[in-house]
């Protein structure tokens, strides 16, 4: 089992390759004072022992009462290096944070015991309640490294949303199912509001001849209508891997154009909020890496619940699990259905 978020491993030590090179020297030399009780050579030897024992004890020293601290945001797109912030009290001489459970893995530098802004590597898409990095030094003479494992708890979880893909698609024509005021809507034309230029999907009937003849461009009425247009948008992630990552991002673009429209936007999803990452194994500096748990394997729920801002859509899409959801079914629901899935998107 994995040690408690915040409490680090045990620390391990590695000796170099010119610190082996050495220590074969020392073994050839304390050889040669046994055949020939020559003092020199029990001197050499014991001198090497001794410069390598006193490297690796004060590279263990470096990394031993360190703990570390992170910040980091609540927000980043799958993928992309984010901004962190690392606090690393207890050190006595420079040493290096390793990230780990990372796309990339770089050293980053620890010479005043805070690295300031850093940028973090791109993670994977889903909810991040902790982080694991490890805290390596070397010895004055370079003979020795030590490092440590810690397990460093996240003051709140990282959400690594998906990035909105902008998808081609031909937006249908919209049809209400209540009442309200939004610019989407497919009646109430009357009540004009400005004009804005063309954008591929707009009906033909909005399109402002005036206003395109001024502005040398083509042109269409923005008006606030008095229909309600309701979209169950049903993000399908098929099995893991890049085409997945291709999906959300689709959605996420579809539902936030949405909302721009004005429309009101349901999502329907395979909801893994429950499955909260887990380590089954830290892993240990210079050896294994962590090994997050596997999620069982259950059926996951299908939720259908309305989001109100782009913001929401991410969040949703953070916990969205790979597979087909099962779409409510019934002859009462009268707005559009959109499908989203690797091969693109779909209208019924």
């Amino acid at each position: 089992m994995a040690s408690p978020a915040g409490r680090p491993g045990r620390v391990r030590i590695r000796v170099t390759g010119a610190a082996v090179a050495l220590l074969l020297l020392a073994a050839f030399s304390l050889a040669f004072w046994l055949a020939t009780d020559t003092e020199v050579q029990l001197a050499i030897a014991t001198a090497i022992v001794v410069g390598v024992v006193i490297d690796a004890v004060l590279a263990w020293r470096a990394v031993g009462p360190v703990t570390v601290d992170l910040r980091c945001p609540d927000e980043v797109s799958v993928g992309e290096p984010s901004q962190w912030t690392a606090q690393v009290l207890g050190w006595t001489r420079p040493l290096t944070l390793t990230p780990l459970l990372t796309h990339e893995q770089p050293d980053l530098l620890v010479s005043h015991g805070r690295l300031g802004t850093f940028e973090w590597p791109g993670l994977r898409r889903g909810v991040v309640p902790f982080a694991v990095v490890d805290a390596k030094a070397n010895g004055p003479l370079g003979l020795a490294s030590a490092g440590r494992r810690h397990l460093v708890a996240l003051p709140a979880p990282l959400h690594v949303a998906p990035h909105p893909i902008e998808t081609e698609t031909r937006w249908p024509r919209a049809r209400a199912v209540g009442f309200g005021t939004n610019e989407g809507s497919p009646i109430g034309d009357d009540l004009f509001r400005s004009v804005r230029p063309y954008q591929s999907g707009d009906e033909q009937r909005r399109v402002h001849w005036k206003a395109t003849a001024h502005h040398g461009q083509l042109m269409v009425r923005e008006s606030d209508g008095l229909g309600v247009v309701i979209v169950r948008l049903v993000v399908d992630l098929g099995l893991p891997g890049p085409g997945a990552d291709l999906a959300a991002g689709r959605a996420a673009w579809v539902a936030a154009a949405a909302l721009d429209r004005g429309w009101s936007v349901e999502l329907t999803t395979l909801d893994a909020s429950s499955e909260i990452p887990q380590l089954a194994s830290l892993g240990r500096t210079f050896g294994p890496p962590p090994v997050l748990v596997d999620p069982p394997l259950v059926p996951l729920p299908t939720v259908t619940a309305p989001v109100r801002n782009a913001k929401e859509v991410r969040r949703r899409l953070c916990t969205t699990a790979c597979g087909t959801p099962v779409a409510p079914t019934g002859s009462g629901w009268r707005g559009l259905t959109c499908r989203v899935d690797r091969d693109g998107v779909h209208w019924s």
